[in-house]
């Protein structure tokens, strides 16, 4: 390992920062090889810098970001011959557009942290994968997006379905059954963490996850059960997946008219 090395890398990490910034999407060609794999979280994965920059040009049109500055500091660079691994924090600052019949901009403020793979190419460190997650978020929320007091992400539901070869699913049900219960049993954010083998489809599983905040999710995504499962995801050999983030607006009771109340289940 040479200081320089370790410098090339953080210069890596600051470019994509100011590529985000300036709008300069297509110098993400500068940040990441051709091949590598961006994990955002739930389900937004991006392969090369062409989709990564695609994302990023969406998120700006849809959130109504009119200025940001990205910084990313903390470095742990750790270098092995000719790949590297570099884990560091971001903090993301935004001035949305004014709401409707306002004059007034909106700022909003995202922290967190990245995770990545970087290898040594003929045009220099390359990120080769990123996972990014944010782990707090303040100031207004971009238009379309509830938010609760004091700047939280409202609760919201992850649910949906993958799909991996048949005889490899009851491995795959054993790491999602430790995965949920230890969210259950150690992450304060998990309020229901359920996995099921589907009975009608040969090799699908069946997950419900419902969260106190985005915040939380993110949180429980960086967490090692989580990775654990993601190896044990890679082993089962994939072939389809459909997951998906519900914002939770309001919470009311079901079935309050069909089913008798007693005492011990009142407020059910």
């Amino acid at each position: 390992m040479t200081s320089t090395d370790r410098d090339e890398i953080v210069a890596v990490t600051v470019r994509y920062c100011w590529a985000l910034d300036q709008r300069r999407f297509e110098d993400l060609d500068q940040v990441f090889a051709a091949d590598a794999v961006a994990d955002y979280g739930s389900d937004a994965r991006y392969v090369g810098p062409g989709q990564v920059g695609a994302f990023c040009a969406g998120v700006v049109k849809a959130m109504e970001i009119d200025r940001s500055q990205h910084l990313v500091a903390n470095h742990q660079v750790e270098i092995t011959g000719d790949t590297a691994t570099c884990r560091s924090q971001y903090q993301s600052h935004y001035v949305l557009r004014p709401a409707a019949g306002s004059a007034k901009p909106r700022v909003m403020d995202i922290g967190g942290s990245y995770l990545d793979a970087l290898a040594r190419t003929e045009d220099g460190w390359r990120i080769t994968g990123r996972v990014a997650r944010g782990t707090w978020s303040l100031g207004d929320a971009p238009h379309g997006a509830p938010a609760a007091a004091g700047g939280e992400s409202t609760a919201f539901v992850v649910a949906g379905w993958i799909d991996v070869e048949p005889d490899n699913r009851d491995r795959l049900m054993t790491a999602a059954q430790e995965m949920a219960l230890a969210a259950s049993e150690l992450e304060e954010g998990s309020l229901d963490y359920l996995v099921a083998a589907d009975p009608r489809t040969a090799g699908r599983v069946r997950v419900y996850s419902r969260w106190r905040s985005e915040g939380d999710f993110r949180g429980h995504m960086d967490t090692l059960h989580v990775a654990a499962f993601r190896r044990a995801l890679a082993e089962a050999q994939v072939t389809g997946r459909h997951l998906r983030r519900y914002v939770v607006s309001e919470e009311t009771p079901a079935l309050a008219f069909a089913l008798p109340v007693t005492a011990a289940g009142a407020g059910s």
